[in-house]
C-alpha cells in the first residue's frame, strides 16, 4: 500500500512539475513561427492572444485566423523581452506588459474576411461584401471629383475585382465607410478628369535683321515694322482628385499669321 502511494506521488509530482513549466514559466509567443510577444506565464499568452482574436472577430462573423500560433518557454533575463521605461529601467508591472504585448499582437495576427476586393496596380485595396458594392464604390468615387463641362471621370490606375480575402481592418460594410477609408490618408486611386478647352492666344511677331549697303556702316533702319499674330489652341485641362496638373494642346491654327519686323543694318 505504501509502494502504491510513494508511486502515486511521485506521479503527481511529475505532474505537477511539467504543469507548472509549461503553463506557469515565462512564455514566448510566436505567430508563424515568429516572435511576437510575449507573457509572464501561458495563461496570460493565451488569454491575450485570444482577446486580440476576439476584437479583429468582432468586425464580420466571417473572420477567419490561418495564422499559427504557437507558445514557448523563453529566458525572461533575454534583452529582447525587457520594456524599458524612459530612464532605462525594466518595466515588471503586469498591465504595461499586458498593452505591449496586446499591440504586438495586433499587429502580427493577421485576420481576414472573405469578399469582394477592389486591387489596384495588383495590390489589395479594401473589400466589400458584394461585387455590386464594388461597382458602386467605383462610380461613386468617379462622382466625388466631377466637374460642369468635363468629359466622364476615368481612374489612372488599372483596377481590377476579385474575390478573395482581405485584411479585416480593409474591409468595410458599406460604400460610404470605403469612401471615408480612402479619403482619411494617401488617395490610392486617382481620378482623371479632362476638361476641353478653345482660346485664342496672341503670336508675337519675330524680328528680321538684313545687311543693307544704302545704309552707313553700323547703322539700322525699319523697313517693316511688321504685326504679331493670333491664333486659336484647342486641347484639355488635366485635372486629377480636383486638381489641375497640366494642359494638353491637340491643335493649333493661325487666325492671324504674325508679319516679321524688319531691321536693315549698314554695312
Amino acid at each position: 500500500m505504501k509502494k502504491i502511494l510513494f508511486i502515486i506521488c511521485i506521479v503527481l509530482i511529475i505532474i505537477i512539475a511539467v504543469f507548472c513549466y509549461t503553463n506557469l514559466t515565462f512564455t514566448g509567443i510566436y505567430v508563424n513561427d515568429k516572435l511576437a510577444s510575449y507573457a509572464p506565464n501561458r495563461f496570460y499568452a493565451k488569454k491575450w492572444v485570444n482577446k486580440v482574436i476576439s476584437e479583429k472577430k468582432y468586425f464580420s462573423p466571417d473572420v477567419v485566423i490561418n495564422d499559427k500560433i504557437t507558445y514557448k518557454k523563453a529566458n525572461k533575463n533575454d534583452d529582447k523581452f525587457k520594456i524599458k521605461n524612459k530612464d532605462g529601467e525594466v518595466v515588471k508591472d503586469i498591465n504595461t506588459i499586458r498593452e505591449f504585448s496586446l499591440i504586438n499582437l495586433e499587429h502580427a495576427i493577421t485576420a481576414q474576411v472573405p469578399c469582394t476586393i477592389i486591387v489596384v496596380d495588383g495590390e489589395p485595396l479594401l473589400g466589400l461584401p458584394t461585387k455590386d458594392n464594388a461597382g458602386e464604390f467605383l462610380i461613386a468615387v468617379k462622382d466625388k471629383f466631377k466637374l460642369p463641362g468635363c468629359e466622364e471621370p476615368e481612374i489612372k490606375e488599372n483596377i481590377t475585382i476579385d474575390n478573395s480575402a482581405i485584411d479585416v481592418h480593409k474591409f468595410f460594410r458599406s460604400v460610404d465607410k470605403a469612401l471615408e477609408y480612402i479619403s482619411e490618408g494617401d488617395n490610392k486611386i486617382t481620378v482623371v478628369v479632362r476638361k476641353p478647352f478653345n482660346k485664342e492666344v496672341p503670336v508675337p511677331q519675330t524680328t528680321v535683321k538684313v545687311s543693307s549697303s544704302k545704309i552707313p556702316f553700323g547703322k539700322q533702319k525699319v523697313i517693316s515694322k511688321g504685326s504679331p499674330g493670333k491664333k486659336i489652341i484647342t486641347g484639355y485641362t488635366i485635372f486629377e482628385n480636383g486638381k489641375k496638373v497640366r494642359e494638353e494642346t491637340t491643335k493649333e491654327d493661325f487666325l492671324i499669321q504674325p508679319v516679321p519686323k524688319q531691321i536693315a543694318i549698314g554695312i
